[in-house]
């Protein structure tokens, strides 16, 4: 008989405070989390769905605590939570009723026992349900996936060891990509062969980090005081303690762990025994399970992810939808979006909305600071474009001081002002129209290049899409911001620190260092990225001529920046054309 109890055995991946990386299992990783720096998998859909499982079962244990209860759970960090807890919920569903078994015959973990493996048609053909164990796994080329780290084919039975196959199966419950799948042969193909996106696929899921695992796990640990829109005083049932398989049912979850444990498929892995003696998994059935009902909304639900307000959703859509992640744009330049909601505009997470309530209530100090973790992949329709993992600081003031956000919003107005030199589509700048100052169009720098280049003769421009064709072909977008990120991370820490009281006694940020230092850092990621991107063209003549337009008109808009935003006596010690 074939066992593998996650209560048990060794599966989690963790790096350790002292001592390097080391495997735990569900009872110990809790009972020694302040000993772990943090959960680590290669698979950032693996991290965040071994974070959100861990979650459930301490709701499970303690339920859906108030801020003071909260606060009494956080100030025993140092001992970590109580064992006697946690031990006697594992002794109950991992030992006496078995529910954390992978391969439990009634109610195997994260799957369904009564789903078949194969059928007879009325022909007498045998129909096999099984696919290969590539399907359950973002990273590896089967279907329509992307190869991101694996040439993976589909008929190739690759072996997995238990361990990794419970990870992923774990992460695939939240992260599985709707398309067509595998159905029974009596059923139809239209009802039960396709199926909608999990719930995560669509967002950039964050997770507050901390100095440990017991503070990571107890920052996204939030209460019932939370807007909830089901119960919030009731933790709900966790999917392993149901006692009925999965079946194709479209609704809408009854409960915070309902939804962390949300069972989007059902699955079935299938352990072969090796000569060594090793089990390994080569094949699963995977199949429509649970799906939200349309226009579903998970604002109100979902703690973890930034919702935007859609002026004009679709006819039956959701009227918010989760922030995600795009091929072309870094999570930090949102991260006004996940400090602040702005009414009917966008939404933070409501993990933040909480500890903005404990600051207050003078638990945890305003001064703190912790990291944001953001996971997530982008899809289109049921083909995988990338997986991300993105982090970022988290001075927990900027979640009540406005003086401070505004600041930080300025900040990133002119990271994205002088990022517009760098587009392929006209810039709006000021200018005199008959005698009056009004907002007009301009080639940007890189399709003035583009237009030299391209000249046909003195009277004939090239067509603008074959202008923007070459700019964008040159990216000199992606050079500019891929430099910003690291000194964004230093403007936001260093933004709370630089303050100062003006006579009206109103608290002023930024104005000694950290906004000059930013915009400085700006500029010269600017000046390094267009001399990268226009170093890699010919050195022609025609090409020369060519940069020397769009360098004069890329020096004169920039510096026009510069002198907008720089502190006023910085400008006067310096060159104008000393960029």
């Amino acid at each position: 008989m074939v066992e593998f109890n996650l209560a048990e055995e060794k599966w989690i991946p963790c790096i350790k405070l002292i001592g390097g990386a080391e495997k735990f299992n569900l009872e110990e990783i809790l009972l020694r989390a302040t000993e772990i720096q943090e959960i680590y998998d290669q698979s950032p859909l693996v991290n965040v769905a071994l974070h959100r499982l861990l979650l459930a079962i301490l709701h499970r244990i303690f339920g859906m605590v108030n801020s003071t209860e909260w606060g009494r759970l956080w100030n025993g960090g140092k001992d970590g939570w109580d064992e006697k807890a946690i031990s006697a919920y594992f002794q109950e569903w991992a030992t006496e009723k078995n529910r954390f078994d992978l391969f439990d015959k009634e109610h195997p973990f994260y799957q369904c026992a009564s789903l078949p493996l194969s059928a007879k048609r009325s022909n007498g053909e045998i129909v096999r349900y099984d696919g290969p164990i590539s399907i359950i796994f973002h990273e590896l080329a089967t279907g329509n996936n992307a190869i991101l780290f694996d040439h993976t084919i589909d008929n190739v039975a690759e072996a997995v060891k238990v361990d990794e196959a419970a990870r992923r199966l774990v992460a695939f419950q939240a992260f599985a990509v709707g398309g067509l799948l595998t159905c029974e042969v009596n059923q139809r193909k239209d009802e039960y062969g396709t199926a909608k996106n999990a719930p995560l696929v669509k967002g950039a899921v964050n997770v507050v980090q901390g100095e440990n695992l017991f503070q990571t796990l107890m920052l996204n640990f939030i209460g019932a005081s939370m807007p909830w829109v089901f119960d919030s005083n009731n933790a709900g049932i966790p999917a392993w303690e149901l006692d009925k398989d999965t079946t194709v049912t479209m609704r809408e979850p009854d409960s915070y762990l309902d939804l962390l444990t949300w069972q989007s498929r059902r699955v079935r892995l299938i352990p072969e025994l090796m000569d060594d003696g090793q089990v390994v998994i080569k094949r699963v059935v995977r199949m429509k399970g649970n799906e939200f009902t349309k226009g579903s909304v998970l604002k109100g639900r979902e703690p973890m992810l930034i919702f935007k307000k859609i002026a004009k959703p679709k006819q039956g859509g959701a009227p918010w939808v989760p922030l995600a992640f795009t091929e072309d744009r870094a999570l930090w330049r949102d991260s006004l979006l996940l400090l602040r909601s702005a009414g009917e505009v966008n939404s933070r997470p409501m993990t933040l909305d909480w500890l903005y309530d404990l600051v207050a209530d003078d638990i945890i100090p305003y001064k703190t600071h912790y990291q944001m973790a953001a996971y997530g992949l982008s899809s289109n329709k049921a083909k995988i474009d990338f997986w991300r993992h993105e982090r970022l600081p988290l001075p927990l003031v900027y979640l009540a001081d406005y003086n401070l956000y505004d600041e930080l919003s300025r900040g990133l107005e002119i990271a994205e002002e002088v990022g517009a030199l760098f587009g392929y589509r006209r810039l709006a700048v000021s200018g005199v129209v008959n005698g009056k100052e009004t907002r007009i169009l301009v080639s940007s720098p890189f399709q003035v290049i583009a237009t030299w280049l391209l000249l046909l003769n003195s009277n004939e421009k090239p067509d603008p899409d074959t202008v923007e064709n070459f700019v964008r072909g040159l990216a000199p977008d992606r050079l500019y911001w891929a430099k910003l990120e690291s000194q964004f991370h230093r403007f936001m820490e260093s933004l709370p620190e630089d303050k100062t009281v003006d006579k009206f006694g109103v608290t002023r940020y930024g104005d000694s260092k950290a906004k000059t230092e930013w915009t400085k850092s700006v500029c010269l990621a600017a000046r390094e990225s267009f001399d990268e991107a226009t170093s890699s063209l010919d050195r022609t003549g025609r090409t020369l001529k060519a940069i020397a337009k769009g360098e004069k008109t890329f020096n004169l808009r920039l510096q026009k920046i510069k002198n907008k935003y720089i502190v006023k006596e910085e400008v006067s010690n310096e060159q104008t054309t000393g960029i």
